[in-house]
């Protein structure tokens, strides 16, 4: 059992302590399942969770961020931002620190290897991408993975575009003339 402080800390509660419950005050508990209980940080606030993931705006509403903000893990050498749907390693063997910094109201993505585009952050259906890249008529756009993979991307699919994202397109294959 956690009890989520007016301070936005999280605390675990004992087996046998009570809780003071003020109507006048807002007081908020979670009770999840878990063996082990993972320490961290968000901007100095000491919270705790009983299980070694989360997703990041779980985190960020912990903590009482904003939809404008973001949350970026602080590690020496390691600058990584996260998407508020990204799934967040709490788990490790040292307390991870997290910071809240401003997010930016576009993304910048790449198409056909080497042409940026920033685009406001939003999800996109392939038809607008398709049109703000200038893919040619009758041509798919695909997306790269991480992996380098190729995925054609379906008509009227929708994605949330996030930075670094890579795109291509090519012209249909397998059809008669």
């Amino acid at each position: 059992m956690l009890r989520h402080l007016g301070t936005g800390e999280l605390e675990s509660l004992r087996p046998t302590e009570t809780s003071d419950l003020d109507k006048n005050k807002i007081s908020r508990f979670f009770a999840v399942e878990g063996g082990d209980t993972h320490r961290f940080f968000v901007e100095g606030l000491s919270m705790e969770w009983p299980r070694n993931k989360l997703i990041a705006w779980q985190i960020k509403f912990l903590a009482g961020a904003g939809d404008d903000q973001a949350l970026s893990l602080e590690r020496p050498g390691v600058e990584q931002v996260f998407e508020d749907d990204d799934e967040v390693d709490i788990g490790g063997r040292g307390v991870e620190r997290f910071k809240l910094r401003h997010r930016k109201k576009t993304v910048t993505v790449i198409y056909g290897g080497d042409v940026e585009f920033e685009l406001e952050r939003r999800i996109y259906t392939t038809e607008e991408l398709m049109a703000v890249f200038g893919v040619p008529a009758g041509y798919k756009l695909d997306i790269i993975g991480i992996d380098g993979v190729f995925r054609e991307m379906a008509p009227g699919e929708r994605l949330k575009v996030k930075d670094g994202m890579e795109f291509a397109s090519h012209p249909p294959v397998g059809q008669s003339s």
